[in-house]
């Protein structure tokens, strides 16, 4: 379920790729300049996420910019910084987030960091693609000296983070554990909800007159160095439902609410779990209706707005099943604690490894980087 690779979370929020793409209804899926900030788990994106390698790469794009270079090269830095400046004020944008760095969309180009593990070859080097190498903004002579600090630390990340994916595999399987034990006494529970749901939200609705709705697949939880984050900035001011229950109990009923959502032609944006994140929705929001369905459990403590609707959703379970259910929840949430704690681990030796690297680069080279890219950009 979770890649092995040396890869991993260093910094909460910075940006991967900023896009700057063509306003088309089905992908813009939101109010002008809004600032989104969703996260990919470990590498692993969802399968039909908008800004996969595939999806970036169906020609909709004027021009993707690939920023090469390793973590300790400013192209992380070089997006978050884009994001933060000239792009909120000038440009039609959205920002992608991932636990390791993250990235940043803007309305008809595309700018995404080319370091593992969001790496994406170019398809027409030269005429959409263009290449930018920040290793050309370090001093290669000061930093071969430190070549075996740097072997040295970046072997210790990568067990940090083998150890760390091997702790959340475990957990994967304690929650289907619990979600196997809970599924007969759950799906009563699902279904009276489900029902007053619809009930609520999806008969009063009309239809918008599209044959079908466009649908996103991505992150709204990441398991971090600062522990599990639900990062909810995006949602201020939407309706909002909290579905306090289980993520294997809610999950099928947001499937549901979003196969209803996009049959009716609203536009839907799906997030998945980090345990379970091919299959399993944990919150869905319907961008033209500012409507968010979330859900609260051991691994999504999302915050509860003032004025949110809950939804409690308590399963009565035989005294044998709730037994191994409360065990559960301690291995669930201890194999969790320990997988951050790793994260942290990996997360401090990468701050070493950044001194190997820092004094030798030339940032203000960077900056004019980061200056052409934005002087390039179209204007809306």
């Amino acid at each position: 379920m979770f890649p092995t690779a040396s890869g991993g979370l260093y910094s909460l929020f910075s940006i991967d790729v900023i896009s700057c793409f063509s306003i088309d209804p089905r992908v813009l899926c939101a109010a002008r300049r809004r600032h989104f900030q969703f996260h990919e788990i470990f590498g692993h994106v969802p399968k039909i996420s908008y800004l996969t390698a595939a999806s970036v790469s169906v020609g909709t794009w004027h021009e993707r910019t690939r920023l090469h270079g390793g973590v300790h090269e400013g192209d992380g830095m070089t997006a978050n910084k884009m994001s933060r400046n000239k792009s909120p004020s000038c440009y039609n944008y959205i920002t992608r987030h991932c636990g390791n760095q993250s990235f940043f969309v803007v309305y008809s180009s595309c700018l995404w960091r080319g370091t593992f593990p969001h790496v994406v070859d170019p398809q027409t080097p030269g005429a959409v693609d263009t290449i930018i190498h920040l290793g050309d903004c370090w001093r290669k002579e000061d930093i071969v000296p430190h070549k075996h600090d740097i072997i040295h630390y970046n072997r210790q990340i990568g067990g940090y983070f083998a150890s760390a994916y091997r702790y959340l595999a475990a957990a994967a399987q304690i929650y289907l554990d619990t979600a196997v034990c809970s599924a007969p006494y759950a799906k009563p529970v699902a279904q009276k909800t489900l029902h007053q749901l619809v009930e609520t939200y999806i008969k009063p609705l009309a239809p918008t007159g599209r044959s079908e709705g466009f649908l996103r697949k991505l992150f709204l939880t990441a398991i971090t160095p600062a522990g599990i984050l639900c990062h909810v900035p995006s949602f201020a001011g939407a309706t909002t439902c909290v579905l306090e229950g289980d993520g294997f109990v809610t999950a099928e009923i947001l499937q549901t609410l979003c196969k209803e959502y996009l049959a009716k032609g609203y536009d839907v944006e799906a997030f998945y779990s980090p345990l379970n994140p091919d299959t399993q929705i944990d919150h869905l929001y319907i961008p033209a209706l500012s409507l968010l369905f979330a859900t609260h459990d051991t691994v999504n403590q999302f915050p509860l707005p003032q004025g949110a609707v809950s939804l409690p959703m308590e399963l009565s379970l035989p005294e044998d099943i709730a037994a191994t259910v409360t065990q559960n929840n301690a291995l669930l949430r201890q194999l969790l604690d320990t997988s951050v704690q790793t994260i942290r681990k990996a997360k401090a030796t990468h701050d070493l490894l950044e001194t190997c690297y820092v004094p030798h680069m030339d940032f203000g080279k960077v900056e004019e980087i980061k200056d052409s890219i934005l002087s390039a950009l179209p204007l809306d």
